[in-house]
């Protein structure tokens, strides 16, 4: 049984108390499943780039509103692949290259958001992020610092 399957269990198993149950049970249970949604939400952070992307977005300074398009979820994959051959010891087969047009969130997903989830798996990784101009690195690692100080990421 998967993770996701196991606490949609769990929680459908604590929404069932019966009515009649004591009421301290009653509050014992409701505790105990949102300590597990809690734990549920942060494992899905934590195992999917892409959920992370779209639960983070809002984060990034000046990011606005997120129009999703279908290269993004197929970046963040990409990015993940590379991150899951790093976590489990895995040579590097070939590197990863991103042509992508100016304005189509590359930075924000790829210099902000994935050293941000990266350290919530590896918080040992070093990251570069490399451009053209040092002032673009500057304002992205002040991005992502704001992403990683926030309340949410904590």
């Amino acid at each position: 049984m998967s993770f996701s399957t196991e606490c949609a269990t769990l929680l459908n198993e604590f929404a069932s108390c019966p009515n009649n149950a004591p009421p301290d049970l009653k509050r014992e249970l409701l505790d105990l499943a949102a300590q597990t949604e809690q734990r549920c939400y942060r494992r899905r952070l934590r195992d999917s780039f892409w959920f992370f992307v779209q639960e983070f977005w809002e984060q990034v300074p000046g990011a606005g509103k997120m129009v999703e398009n279908w290269h993004m979820p197929f970046l963040a994959g990409e990015l993940q692949a590379v991150a899951e051959g790093v976590f489990a010891g895995k040579t590097r087969e070939h590197d990863t290259v991103f042509n992508v047009s100016p304005g189509t969130s590359k930075s924000s997903i790829c210099c902000i958001l994935f050293p941000a989830w990266l350290w919530t798996r590896m918080p040992s990784a070093r990251v570069l992020t490399p451009s053209h101009t040092d002032h673009l690195v500057i304002d992205l690692e002040n991005k992502a610092r704001h992403v990683i100080k926030g309340e949410k990421y904590r």
